[in-house]
């Protein structure tokens, strides 16, 4: 199979300051994530990437030719395109786009591919919320699957904190992430250890911040965990075929 699927308390260690989660999970824990890789055939890489109900197919695309306007002489292109489901896009989608370019193209060795493009489509199925989040994740997880070279894995998480409350709120839904106070999408470099992106929706202060930053980076761990496991599975796999292979000649 394809597929693979990874078997709180509020502020300040207080459970009862944590409001109850329709889905039935505590403020500090992550929806249940799923992959399947090789989805799109005509792309180079491609992942059916989803946490909980927000879920997204994401395909790679190159290296390839690249228009002379475009071109970049000591390195590749970077290009993202989002697409929502229907309707027509947002101001949102468009920020999205930027930030997964910038993202990308932190991770992705360019100097390796001189003169050529690389373009990562993103197509939202669902969107349940951590929908920035959950793009860098699978757009990851794409260029893995697409032999893309890339220096590090991003591994993305949003922390939303409840209006009433004050409780944090790991991997928010989208109606979660409406009633909060704010909403914080972190992203971490798993070669660094450190923050290479941050949006934040709402004001905070600068200790809440960091508070947030923190508990984000325990759950960054816990994606680039299920990265590993999903991709050491796919290539073991693939070295036990390539041996049944030679030893059936």
């Amino acid at each position: 199979s394809r597929g693979s699927d990874p078997g709180g308390k509020g502020r300040g260690g207080q459970s009862a300051a944590a409001p109850a989660r329709k889905d039935e999970r505590s403020g500090k824990e992550l929806r249940k994530i799923k992959c399947e890789r090789g989805v799109l055939l005509r792309a180079d890489g491609s992942v059916r990437y989803s946490q909980g109900n927000t879920c997204m197919i994401v395909g790679v695309h190159g290296p390839m030719k690249v228009q002379k306007r475009e071109e970049k002489i000591d390195q590749a292109t970077i290009s993202v395109v989002f697409k929502p489901l229907s309707g027509a896009r947002t101001q949102n989608h468009t920020r999205i786009e930027m930030a997964l370019e910038e993202t990308l193209g932190y991770m992705i060795l360019g100097q390796m591919h001189p003169c050529t493009k690389i373009q990562v489509v993103v197509q939202m199925i669902e969107d349940d919320g951590s929908l920035l989040a959950c793009a860098v994740n699978a757009s990851c997880m794409a260029l893995i699957d697409a032999g893309i070279q890339c220096s590090s894995m991003i591994s993305a998480v949003s922390i939303a904190v409840e209006g009433d409350s004050k409780a944090f709120l790991l991997d928010p839904t989208h109606a979660e992430q409406l009633h909060s106070e704010f909403c914080l999408t972190v992203g971490f470099c798993s070669k660094s250890e450190g923050i290479v992106f941050s949006h934040t929706q709402g004001l905070l202060s600068k200790a809440l911040y960091l508070e947030t930053a923190q508990l984000a980076e325990k759950a960054a761990k816990k994606i680039e965990g299920f990265k590993r496991q999903f991709f050491d599975a796919v290539f073991m796999r693939a070295l036990s075929n390539k041996k049944q292979e030679q030893k059936n000649r």
